[in-house]
């Protein structure tokens, strides 16, 4: 269907949300590094988590994460304004602290690490939820966990599903 395309990317996936007909696909369900798209779950379990008048504290905990972007210590953010920040500037302090916020609702008693993994885990179900099978995450920002271990693996199909179901359900 385009034949004069150049396409240098490892997978791709188009589709047209309206009628599910695919346009393009290239290795769609092979499994690669998100990176900072995993922040696009991340959103969107908070969302569900909380309602967006919600209030986030930025902590020392979210602000040792990679990447500066600018948040400082004691800060206070409207959960909406703070995941919008998050997701244009794809902020990795912003998100932790979204995290680390909400994920601390149910569970006062635990730690920050223990709080990331109950956050975390909450993607992970919600990504089983919406039939992402070639997705899983390991941290609420896609950092890299290591130089051999990504913070989060999907597919061009699953990430294109995922987009799909928020544009769907939360159109604004």
């Amino acid at each position: 269907q385009f034949p004069e395309m150049n396409l240098q990317a490892k997978a791709a996936y188009v589709y047209d949300i309206r009628t599910g007909e695919v346009l393009f696909a290239h290795n769609e369900d092979k499994r690669l590094p998100l990176a900072s798209l995993t922040k696009v779950m991340s959103a969107l379990v908070a969302q569900e988590i909380s309602p967006e008048y919600g209030v986030v504290t930025v902590s020392d905990d979210a602000l040792k994460n990679e990447g500066d972007s600018g948040l400082i210590n004691g800060e206070k953010w409207s959960l909406k304004e703070l995941l919008d920040f998050s997701l244009i500037t794809s902020s990795n302090d912003g998100m932790r602290a979204v995290a680390l916020a909400l994920g601390a609702l149910s569970r006062r008693d635990i730690s920050s690490e223990e709080i990331i993994n109950d956050f975390v885990g909450r993607m992970n179900e919600k990504a089983s939820e919406l039939g992402l099978k070639n997705t899983y995450f390991w941290n609420e920002t896609g950092l890299d966990e290591s130089e051999v271990k990504g913070g989060a693996y999907g597919s061009a199909s699953d990430v294109s599903s995922l987009m799909a179901h928020i544009i769907i359900s939360y159109p604004e």
